[in-house]
């Protein structure tokens, strides 16, 4: 194992194992940190380099031992990361339960009388931490996560070439019925319970309300299901022409997807989707990622 002790002229690595006893460590410190160092530690004893030198030795000699119970720096940190100490509980009923017996019982509490004394804990004050406000940020900030998951999960599949031809598609609202909260029971009796499961046609009285709610939100789109219209995918050939509906058509230069990739010597699109909608006499075209592209399209 290694362990390192930071020096004014940089850090020492210390090699030693779980068997190594402290006198060995204290030799090994000997030799390595306090004939070396001794002077700088004798005249800057007060400054924080060498106090966290002796603190780095301190560590080495007792890491290990007090089957491993010592409060090491490391230990301290996790601890006020993780532990509320009671002397910061605001609760007063809880804190004189903790440190107090109960002195009358009454039906529904107890009142406790503090006999036990106060424990002041040797914390530093701004190591306190309000661990309501950390659970809160907690809370929040998985929250924020979520959210932004789901924003990234929408943001993918609007992308989505199936949504975006949904979207072509108007729709009505859809509306679904969901019952009140209230739970009808109903009591049968042993020697009807026979006729009762083996009875097709039994029904309970009861009236079970429902309500509808809006499950779906309709839109509008450019086509409409209920009336005739014409859907079809057409190769584009190399002059970006392609036929429709016995009509013929170019896209424009314009559009890089269905333009020669002189790198890979490949057309990046050779499809276009049509659409024409006989009772409005109009036309729309889409490249193959669903992004339309009419404006781009001329009849020749």
């Amino acid at each position: 194992m290694y362990f390192y002790i930071k020096t004014p002229d940089g850090k020492v690595t210390i090699t030693f194992d779980k068997n190594t006893t402290f006198e060995e460590k204290l030799e090994i410190l000997n030799k390595k940190i306090f004939d070396q160092y001794k002077d700088f530690l004798m005249e800057y004893k007060h400054t924080a380099k060498a106090k966290k030198m002796l603190l780095d030795c301190t560590n080495f000699l007792i890491m290990g031992r007090n089957n491993k119970t010592t409060l090491t720096p490391r230990k301290l940190k996790r601890i006020n990361e993780k532990e509320l100490p009671l002397t910061y509980m605001k609760n007063k009923f809880i804190e004189e339960y903790l440190y107090g017996s109960p002195s009358e019982d009454y039906d529904d509490y107890y009142v406790f009388d503090s006999e036990t004394e106060y424990v002041e804990q040797d914390i530093p004050k701004e190591l306190l931490k309000d661990y309501c406000n950390l659970r809160i940020k907690e809370i929040n900030r998985i929250e924020d996560s979520r959210k932004q998951k789901d924003n990234d999960d929408k943001s993918s599949w609007e992308n989505s070439k199936t949504y975006k031809i949904n979207q072509l598609y108007s729709s009505a609202d859809k509306y679904g019925e969901v019952t009140d909260d209230r739970v009808s029971i109903y009591y049968i009796s042993k020697d009807k319970l026979v006729e009762y499961i083996n009875n097709e046609n039994l029904k309970f009285k009861g009236d079970i309300k429902t309500k509808k709610i809006l499950v779906h939100k309709g839109r509008q789109g450019i086509i409409d299901k209920n009336k005739p219209y014409i859907a079809e995918w057409k190769r584009v050939n190399t002059n970006n022409e392609f036929e429709f509906n016995k009509n013929k058509y170019k896209i424009s230069n314009k559009l890089k997807q269905y333009q020669l990739d002189l790198d890979s010597n490949k057309y990046i699109m050779d499809s276009v989707l049509c659409y024409y909608i006989p009772h409005e006499d109009k036309y729309y075209f889409f490249d193959e990622n669903i992004d339309e592209i009419t404006k781009y399209v001329k009849q020749v």
